[in-house]
């Protein structure tokens, strides 16, 4: 038996990430991140790279967030 993958082209996975809604950018302070992710815990963890640690967290409005970081 033979199993045969390939994997998704650049035009397609494009077009899947257009049709994302787009939210408009805003600042937010280091304070509000640091109360997000509770000061960094490890329990809002989402991985660790050579660049840095990616944090979740959950703004006051009730918006779901990935925090970067960097080293």
């Amino acid at each position: 038996m033979v199993i045969l993958r390939r994997k998704m082209s650049i035009v397609q996975a494009a077009t899947e990430t257009a049709l994302l809604p787009l939210l408009p950018l805003r600042k937010v302070s280091y304070l509000q991140l640091q109360r997000v992710t509770n000061g960094f815990a490890d329990s809002n963890l989402l991985g660790i790279g050579s660049f840095g640690s990616l944090y979740k967290g959950t703004l006051s409005d009730r918006i779901d967030v990935a925090i970067k970081v960097y080293l």
